[in-house]
C-alpha cells in the first residue's frame, strides 16, 4: 500500500501467489491471486484482508469486473464459464456458460473484461499453452440477463486483434 501523501509504502501485508491483478472498487481493492485460484478484498486503510473467496481448484481468475457493489464477474481462464460473484459477500451467485467458445483443450482462455452500454465483453486468447490456436474473439455477454449475446470472432490472431470479421 503506498500512502501518495506521505510517499510512505507499507510491504508484505499478505502473501499472494506469482500472478495476480489488483482493481478498486468503493473502499476496497480485490486482489484477484490466479496462482492460488482465489479473489482477496483488501482494506487498504487498515492494511489487511476484510475476506476471500476460492474460485476452485485449476479455475487460474483473471480479472474481476464490478457491475454493482452486489454483482461482479470474474473471468477464469482455464474453465467454459464465467463467475458471478457477490463481491460485497464474496459469494458465487451464478455462472455464465461460454463452452461454445472453447478450442479443443475445453476451454476460451478468458482474459480482461470491459462493460458498455449493458454488454460485457471478455476477451478470448484461445491457446494451447504458450501458442494461439485458431483465432482469439470477444465473448458478448448481456449483463442484464447473464446470458451470452455472441461471439465476435477477431480477423487478427491475438487480442490485439480489435476488428470483427463480419466487418
Amino acid at each position: 500500500v503506498i500512502d501518495y501523501e506521505s510517499g510512505t509504502a507499507s510491504i508484505d501485508l499478505l502473501p499472494v501467489g506469482g500472478t495476480c491483478n489488483m482493481t478498486q472498487f468503493g473502499d476496497y481493492v480485490y486482489i484477484v491471486d490466479k496462482s492460488n485460484d482465489r479473489i482477496i478484498k483488501f482494506d487498504p486503510y487498515a492494511k489487511n484482508a476484510v475476506s476471500e473467496m476460492s474460485t476452485g481448484a485449476g479455475t487460474s481468475p483473471n480479472t474481476i469486473l464490478f457491475l454493482s457493489a452486489s454483482k461482479a464477474y470474474v473471468t477464469l481462464s482455464d474453465e467454459p464459464h464465467v463467475a458471478v460473484v457477490n463481491p460485497a459477500t464474496m459469494e458465487l451467485t451464478g455462472t455464465i456458460d461460454i463452452s461454445g467458445m472453447a478450442d479443443d483443450d475445453g476451454d476460451p482462455d478468458q482474459y480482461h473484461a470491459v462493460v458498455k452500454d449493458g454488454l460485457c465483453y471478455i476477451s478470448l486468447r484461445r491457446s494451447s499453452g504458450r501458442s494461439l490456436t485458431d483465432h482469439s474473439s470477444l465473448a458478448v455477454i448481456d449483463t442484464a440477463a447473464d446470458t451470452v449475446v455472441t461471439e465476435a470472432v477477431l480477423a487478427t490472431n491475438g487480442i490485439a486483434g480489435a476488428r470483427d470479421r463480419k466487418s
